[in-house]
């Protein structure tokens, strides 16, 4: 019986603080009701007055100052006014509209002949509170103009009319981004004293405190309140708030605690909007009663219950059990585990038990691997990232130096030298393309390439893919023909995908193909009913390039499409690649919802097809893709009045690398801009407030300031927002360009930068 009685006290137990549990979490949701409210409040007044803000903005700039506009003004807005805001106005500079400010009763009770009365609220009037010059001694008007934001003042007695206050302010400012005034509201800590959220359904109170314990609202004493006593006054609630506050130092914004001081929990929650902390005082008896008569009651149940199902249980389990313990006994048999207990229930229990501890093993080592495969692809992705921005960074500077060099920017060069130049050129392309697919194929397999789909015509890819590989055909003597069925539908891709795709499948046939051979490109539409590669009832268009190459034997077609596997791959192979170009053709199509194929024959040749399904598309998406079609933009020819126009244009180029710096900024110079050269992005802060340039190169990852908070900063500065900023650099992993745009340039451009291109944007933009 021990037994039994132990474990009904532990299951009543176990009742009780389920209970008590309950309780407390819906006593907190309770409370979170409440500061929802008052959160939607004080959201509600922050909206009304940035737009009574914004109102008087429009005043300012339309040139009307006469007290009876602001009057009617502030008789529009008294219908929207939030129940929490007791008066708001606008305190003016003396180059503002008027100092004329809106207020409720209260002052009606200190200053009963003050002020004029609003004809359609006898309760309130527009008065003049003090002079102008007078306002700079309050202090949430100097911290408005000082932080130059909206914010919530903490509590404060108005020395004009002795009332607790909080006030919202925040600077007002005309177009030219002068400041014309202050906008102010302000909340009677009186009046929430008054407010329903001081009551409580289960018997209790609340309090409303700042997060320096400033009592906003306290139920059993209002004055404490009005007179903004501090709860750490108040003994017995020195030590809840203690806790509170410590609580809310380690982040927690809501919970509850238990103080046998006031004999209650305290549950408290931090109000989103402001500084504020509702705490929610509920007596002991309120949660351990109900919790207490309901375990009691839950156990003698469950006893009554549980006494009759052992005994059918018993009766049941002497006839089967005993396979169940010969499998248990097996179990520990393997683990090495030795059963003491002689009973039934010890063998299972110890067989359980067992079990339980192989499972935890077993889910820790499963935890650990996938720690291991998180921190992996952490690590893959940030050796992506610098391995993308520490070769781009001297590719620009080799591909700048022979770009300028070919037109002459650092002097003249022969006809042999030109040759060499153009070889410099083709293998640092070379190399980009080669980093280029490297870092598309980690987009794609990390799931973070987005494609850029829009109605395209695949003839005219195709047309222009064969243009890339024209001259390389040329040189092999290979023939080369595009066959294109009549009548074939448009298609919405990711175009730019599709042709690199193309230009890939292009590039190997040809490379494959010895010289004298031929290479054919063919689209046709592919019926369902004739598609014998896939199951489908949606009709593709299919797109081969076959050739007369090398051909591909049966047992390596399969190992084609890996990243980094090349057919050939030892030292004295005869083709050069990565091995990268058919894996991203596989990746791209299946990202379309397509399927790449390949016959081959060794000695014969190889054809490749692809699949692409074309569902039919409507005219409004057809015309909507229309509109947005991108402008091909070619740079001109500077003439001599170009020139001269451009000398009066400055150019700040922020670069760490010497290099990269003189190159670029040679290359401008040439074309007739002035130049300046900062290092990093403080030194460019510093450039820019002193020239003002015209336009602004900003590298972004450099020591001392980067170049993303370089930028912020720039916009932040009046007088500088409206200058250019262009991100120049080698950054172009997945995210780069949008968190650039995001603090203000106005173009991102990765490296290394056509020089041509890069004269266009800034063409462009200036």
């Amino acid at each position: 019986m021990t037994p039994v009685t132990i474990g009904l006290a532990g299951l009543g137990t176990l009742f009780y603080f389920n209970l008590e549990a309950d309780k407390l979490h819906h006593l907190t949701m309770e409370a979170h009701l409440k500061v929802q409210d008052i959160d939607t409040e004080l959201r509600n007044s922050e909206v009304f007055l940035k737009s009574l803000a914004v109102a008087t903005i429009n005043l300012q700039n339309n040139g009307v100052r006469s007290p009876s506009a602001y009057d009617q003004l502030v008789l529009s807005y008294m219908s929207a006014r939030p129940k929490l805001i007791t008066g708001f106005g606008v305190m003016q500079t003396p180059n503002g509209l008027v100092d004329r400010q809106w207020f409720g009763s209260y002052i009606e009770e200190t200053q009963p002949n003050r002020g004029v009365k609003l004809p359609e609220y006898a309760n309130y009037s527009l008065v003049e509170l003090w002079q102008v010059d007078k306002y700079h001694e309050l202090q949430y008007y100097t911290d408005a103009v000082k932080e130059n934001k909206f914010f919530w003042s903490k509590p404060y007695i108005n020395e004009v009319y002795p009332v607790p206050l909080v006030t919202f302010a925040g600077p007002i400012r005309d177009r030219n981004g002068n400041l014309i005034g202050i906008v102010n509201g302000d909340i009677n800590i009186r009046d929430l004293n008054l407010n329903e959220q001081s009551k409580s359904k289960e018997g209790g109170y609340s309090v409303f405190v700042t997060q320096e314990g400033i009592l906003l609202s306290y139920a059993p004493d209002p004055n404490k309140a009005s007179q903004l006593e501090n709860i750490a006054s108040i003994p017995s609630y020195k030590g809840v708030w203690d806790e509170i506050q410590h609580a809310l130092a380690q982040g927690k914004s809501q919970g509850f605690i238990e103080s046998t001081a006031t004999q209650s929990y305290w549950v408290y929650e931090r109000v989103p909007s402001s500084q504020w902390v509702m705490l929610q005082s509920i007596p002991y008896g309120t949660v351990i009663k109900p919790a207490l008569l309901l375990s009691i009651s839950a156990t003698l149940s469950t006893a009554i219950v549980l006494a009759f199902v052992v005994m059918l249980f018993i009766r049941y389990l002497n006839r089967r059990l005993q396979p169940i313990l010969e499998a248990c006994d097996e179990t520990c048999t393997e683990s090495s585990v030795q059963i003491k207990s002689k009973d039934e229930i010890g063998r299972l229990s110890t067989s359980f038990f067992n079990m339980m501890e192989r499972q935890e093993n077993l889910l820790q080592q499963l935890q650990q691997a996938n720690v291991q495969l998180i921190e992996s692809h952490r690590l893959k992705d940030s050796f992506l990232a610098n391995m993308s921005h520490e070769l781009r960074t001297p590719l620009n500077a080799i591909l700048g130096m022979t770009e300028g060099l070919q037109d002459s920017v650092f002097g003249t060069v022969n006809e042999r030298q030109l040759n060499a130049l153009q070889i410099v050129e083709s293998s640092g392309n070379h190399l980009l393309e080669l980093i280029n697919d490297i870092l598309d194929l980690a987009k794609i397999e990390s799931g973070q390439i987005e494609l850029d789909f829009a109605i395209a015509s695949l003839p005219l890819i195709a047309k222009s893919s064969l243009e890339f590989v024209k001259q390389q055909a040329l040189k092999k003597q290979i023939q080369i023909a595009i066959k294109l069925a009549p009548n074939l539908p448009n298609l919405l891709i990711d175009e730019r995908r599709i042709r690199q795709a193309l230009i890939n499948l292009l590039s190997n046939a040809v490379k494959f193909t010895p010289t004298g051979g031929s290479v054919i490109l063919e689209v046709t539409q592919l019926p369902s009913s004739l598609n014998k590669t896939i199951e489908t009832t949606q009709d593709h268009l299919q797109i081969t390039v076959s050739d007369t190459g090398i051909g591909i034997t049966p047992e390596n077609i399969q190992k084609l499409f890996q990243p980094f596997t090349q057919i050939d791959s030892a030292l004295n192979r005869q083709f050069e690649g990565t091995g990268l170009g058919l894996a991203l053709v596989k990746r791209i199509v299946e990202l379309h919802g397509g399927y790449v194929g390949l016959t081959s024959e060794l000695g014969v040749g190889s054809c490749f097809t692809i699949l692409l399904p074309c569902p039919p598309l409507s005219t409004s998406q057809i015309a909507m893709v229309t509109e947005n079609l991108p402008v091909k933009t070619s740079e001109l020819e500077l003439s001599n009045t170009d020139k001269d126009i451009r000398q009066d244009f400055l150019i700040l180029v922020v670069d760490d690398d010497d290099v990269n710096s003189m190159t670029v900024s040679s290359y401008l110079k040439a074309k007739g801009y002035r130049i300046l050269l900062a290092k990093d992005g403080q030194e460019a802060i510093a450039l820019t407030k002193a020239h003002k340039p015209d336009l602004i190169l900003m590298d972004i990852q450099m020591p001392v300031m980067d170049g993303l908070e370089a930028t912020r900063q720039i916009r932040l500065d009046p007088n500088l927002v409206d200058i250019p900023i262009i991100a120049l650099t080698a950054l172009a992993m997945a995210g780069d360009r949008e968190e650039c745009l995001s603090v203000g340039a106005n173009e991102y451009l990765t490296k290394p930068v056509k020089l041509k291109e890069l004269v266009v944007t800034i063409k462009s933009l200036l």
